[in-house]
């Protein structure tokens, strides 16, 4: 049998939730949003300003009552560039931009606190 196989095996016989507490189902995602980023964008510049966009996108689906399923969808890409940055890493090209966006951190972390969110 092929380390493959035997790993597809394994994976098989999990609980559906690993030892990290993510659900197979959520990897797999995860996985498949990253080998098909990765086709379409070869390059991992701009992954930041990407990043910012994708978060967006996912706030703009929650406020305007997107279904769990499209919500579902902007998270995962989300999770996808961070991943991408992690693994790749990347360049910033709109510093400008992402500067005052960086300058907003501390009121979002002081409004997290207010609410009971610890760091």
């Amino acid at each position: 049998m092929k380390t493959s196989e035997r790993i597809f095996d394994l994976i098989a016989k999990l609980p559906p939730t690993s030892i990290l507490g993510l659900t197979i189902s959520s990897l797999a995602s995860l996985d498949a949003e990253v080998c098909r980023a990765r086709c379409k964008h070869k390059s991992n510049a701009l992954l930041y300003e990407v990043l910012l966009e994708e978060v967006c996108e996912l706030i703009n689906a929650a406020l305007a009552g997107a279904s769990k399923e499209e919500i579902n969808a902007e998270a995962i890409q989300v999770a996808c560039v961070a991943l991408r940055i992690y693994e790749e890493g990347s360049a910033i090209e709109a510093r400008e931009m992402l500067h005052s966006i960086s300058a907003k951190e501390d009121q979002l972390r002081d409004y997290l606190r207010s609410r009971g969110t610890p760091d």
